[in-house]
């Protein structure tokens, strides 16, 4: 599907308001520390940090085919304090910056909140960050990486719908997670670490966004720090051959320097066609194959290989 909806991932706030009454329902990845409260205005207030800015939405009715209505978007976290504040009251729509401050806010045209349908208050609010954000970052930083990690975002543009995602490090796409529409929803960003050297990271999620007139804008979340770790790794792959004539290029890095190593290679029905054996003293495994097979023959009819590269210090094989 595509990101038409222009939401994805945790909603910070989806209240449901009925007979005066307050009813929290959490969705996937809600946030902890949310406050709801209702008597003459609705009251919205969550946990929030300085440099978040937040698109804030309403719809009379839980039925999906009802459009939401965008109250604010690019509203500012409360610069004075961790807790951000949004007030709806039935004559007008207010926004306020905390708590202290609910009896002087600001004030948006009357006009402009009949054309929002919201009289009394009741219905459906939700709040989430502007831009893409990592979600459950702690547990991407608490420990090494290995494999492939499956991250989940949050997404939200009030203008534009989603074209690409990926996880990057410098500017530069990583661990082949380039993710194009459509994009399902929860959306989730395919990082393998495999394709990244052991160490250390800095890493950001990625959206490229488009309003479908031409005019395209990037965003990006914040960085945080990750560390990669597995004992066969491809920084150097390459994922094509032919390049070089009938030649295949296979290169990996084992985390242990100094080791043997076992490379099998079979072909696109799975079967085996060629074996190595080698030894490394720097952890790098490096072999340029001819295409021919165990027996001589060459294997020009297979459209693609896969590898499988071991070392004493694997519990299984490695693949590519």
């Amino acid at each position: 599907m595509k990101a038409s909806g222009k939401i994805f991932g945790r909603l910070l706030a989806d209240c449901v308001f009925a007979c005066g009454l307050a009813l929290f329902t959490s969705k996937t990845f809600a946030l902890e520390g949310l406050k709801v409260a209702v008597s003459t205005n609705t009251v919205l207030s969550w946990p929030s940090n300085t440099n978040e800015t937040y698109l804030i939405q309403y719809r009379q009715s839980s039925d999906r085919s009802n459009s939401w209505t965008t109250l604010a978007d690019l509203y500012p976290a409360d610069r004075s304090t961790n807790i951000t504040v949004f007030v709806v009251t039935n004559v007008n729509l207010w926004l306020s910056r905390s708590n202290q401050n609910l009896k002087t806010p600001y004030v948006m045209d009357s006009s402009r909140n009949s054309s929002t349908g919201i009289s009394s208050g009741k219905g459906f609010y939700r709040v989430v960050r502007d831009g893409i954000h990592m979600i459950d970052t702690r547990t991407l930083t608490n420990k090494p990486l290995s494999g492939v990690v499956s991250i989940p975002v949050e997404l939200a543009n009030a203008n534009g719908q989603i074209i690409i995602m990926s996880i990057q490090e410098d500017d530069v796409q990583v661990g082949n997670s380039i993710l194009s529409e459509p994009i399902s929803s929860p959306p989730t960003i395919v990082l393998d670490t495999t394709a990244m050297s052991n160490g250390v990271h800095q890493v950001s999620a990625y959206a490229n966004f488009s309003d479908g007139n031409g005019g395209n804008w990037d965003e990006d979340s914040p960085i945080i720090s990750i560390t990669v770790s597995n004992e066969i790794s491809f920084p150097n792959w390459m994922p094509f051959f032919g390049e070089m004539g009938n030649r295949m290029l296979i290169r990996a890095t084992s985390a242990h320097a100094n080791t043997d190593w076992h490379v099998e290679i079979y072909d696109n029905t799975e079967k085996l066609v060629r074996s190595f054996k080698g030894h490394t003293t720097n952890g790098d495994i490096y072999i340029v194959w001819d295409l021919r097979d165990d027996h001589g023959n060459l294997q020009t009819n297979s459209r693609s290989f896969t590898s499988q590269i071991a070392t004493p210090y694997t519990h299984a094989a490695a693949k590519r």
